[in-house]
C-alpha cells in the first residue's frame, strides 16, 4: 500500500513538472513568434532553442523551429522539425506547406509527391 502511494505521489509530481515544462515551452514559443513578426530571426532562434529544451515533443514548438531553420537555410533541420511537428500533432496544413517548401529546396521531388498527396494538401499547394 505504501509503495502504491509513493508511486502515485511521484506520478503526480512528474505530471506537474511536465505540465510546467510545456507551459514554459509555450511561453518561449510565443516570444519566438513575436520575434519572427518583428523579423528578428536570431532572437527567435534563441527562444525556440529554449522551448525545445523544455518540451521537444510539442508540435507548435517544433513547427516554429522548422520555420526558423527554413529561414536560416538549414533545410535538413527544417525537414526534421516539420516532421517532428507532425508527430507532435500540429496543424497538418501548416506542416505540409513548410515541408513542401523544404523538399523543393532540397530537390526531393519524389519524396514531396509521396509525402504530400493530392487532395490532402492546403489549397495553395493544390493549384
Amino acid at each position: 500500500m505504501t509503495r502504491c502511494l509513493i508511486f502515485l505521489l511521484c506520478l503526480c509530481c512528474f505530471s506537474a513538472a511536465a505540465a510546467a515544462d510545456t507551459q514554459e515551452a509555450l511561453t518561449y514559443a510565443a516570444k519566438a513568434e513575436s520575434d519572427i513578426a518583428r523579423n528578428d530571426w536570431a532572437a527567435a532562434f534563441v527562444e525556440i532553442r529554449n522551448a525545445i529544451q523544455q518540451d521537444a515533443k510539442n508540435g507548435r514548438v517544433r513547427y516554429l523551429a522548422g520555420r526558423i531553420a527554413l529561414h536560416r537555410g538549414d533545410y535538413i533541420a527544417a525537414e526534421n522539425h516539420f516532421r517532428a511537428a507532425a508527430a507532435g500533432g500540429y496543424d497538418p496544413a501548416a506542416i505540409d506547406a513548410g515541408l513542401a517548401e523544404v523538399l523543393v529546396k532540397e530537390e526531393k521531388y519524389g519524396e514531396l509527391l509521396d509525402d504530400i498527396e493530392p487532395g490532402n494538401r492546403p489549397p495553395a499547394l493544390e493549384s
